[in-house]
C-alpha cells in the first residue's frame, strides 16, 4: 500500500486490515453480483477483459456525478489528498441498495 494511503487511513481512523486486493477471476465473476470500479480506466479494463460480465461492472461514482475518481498514486501530495478525500466521501455516502 502506498505510504500516503496508509498515512491517510491512519489520520482518518480507518482500519486498513480488510484491504486485500485480488485479481478478478472466473470464480469471482460467478460468485459476486456486482463489481465496483474506482475509476473509469479500471472499469474499461474489466469490460474488455470480461465482456460477458459487463452487466456486473459499474463505477463506484455512479451516484456522484460531480466526482471523478482517478488512481491517486500518480499525483503530487495536494491532488493525492483531494482524491483520497473524494474516495472517503463516496465510501461514506454511497447507497449500496441502489447499486
Amino acid at each position: 500500500m502506498d505510504r500516503r494511503s496508509l498515512a491517510f487511513l491512519k489520520e482518518n481512523n480507518v482500519n486498513h486490515g480488510f484491504h486485500t486486493p485480488k485479481k478478478i477471476n472466473k470464480k469471482m465473476l460467478h460468485y459476486f453480483d456486482k463489481f465496483l470500479a474506482v475509476d473509469n480506466y479500471v472499469l474499461n479494463e474489466l469490460n474488455i477483459a470480461f465482456p460477458k460480465y459487463k452487466y456486473k461492472f459499474q463505477s463506484l461514482t455512479n451516484q456522484f456525478r460531480d466526482i471523478n475518481l482517478l488512481d491517486p498514486y500518480q499525483f503530487q501530495a495536494d491532488e493525492y489528498t483531494k482524491i483520497m478525500n473524494d474516495i472517503k466521501f463516496v465510501s461514506e455516502n454511497i447507497n449500496l441498495e441502489e447499486v
